[in-house]
């Protein structure tokens, strides 16, 4: 019987395999490249932290878009989709903030050339500079709960709709301090 962890590997490599033949974008894909993850390039907990993220949120793909939704069971939004993902990689959920404007106002900006996996992507959809958010995977490419109707998907950061309405790259401090908190836990109980 296959882990969880290895279904959603199983789907992460699967999709990504797919997407390969499908653009020439030149953004940063550490550590994926040729489409499928290089395990040996995540040399530090947070690259490994990053991985999980984007696993956790490839294994919704298909699942319904639902205003207000963050759970397998009733479906994503946009920013309850990157909420559940960061949620299920031991960030704890009074720290995530929930809404797209707050997970824009609560990370610093970055260059569209330093996006990692994991880090967040925003558009304008609604008027707004903030109003859509997704979770960049890789290779120019980010998992997305587009809107009513739709399911949770990969899109092109470079597809004609996304590229006209992308309004920044952003990374939350997140990652980076459930490690700390956790190596710090390691050392006080002895483990590190």
């Amino acid at each position: 019987m296959f882990s969880s962890a290895r279904c959603a590997a199983a789907i992460a490599c699967g999709a990504l395999m797919l997407l390969s033949g499908c653009s020439s974008i030149k953004v940063d894909t550490f550590p994926i490249s040729d489409s499928r993850i290089h395990k040996s390039m995540l040399t530090s907990l947070e690259d490994k932290k990053r991985i999980d993220i984007v696993m956790t949120a490839m294994s919704t793909i298909g699942k319904p878009y639902r205003w207000g939704g963050q759970q397998m069971q009733e479906g994503f939004d946009c920013s309850g989709l990157v909420f559940y993902a960061y949620t299920q990689n031991g960030v704890h959920e009074h720290e995530m903030p929930r809404v797209t404007t707050q997970l824009a106002k609560n990370s610093r900006p970055i260059k569209r050339s330093e996006l990692k996996p994991g880090d967040l992507v925003f558009f304008n959809t609604l008027g707004q500079r903030y109003s859509h958010v997704g979770l960049y995977m890789g290779e120019g490419r980010f998992i997305n709960a587009p809107s009513k109707g739709k399911q949770v998907r990969i899109d092109s950061m470079d597809s004609p709709y996304y590229k006209k309405r992308f309004t920044g790259a952003r990374r939350l401090h997140l990652i980076s301090d459930e490690l700390v908190a956790g190596a710090k836990q390691d050392r006080l109980a002895g483990r590190g």
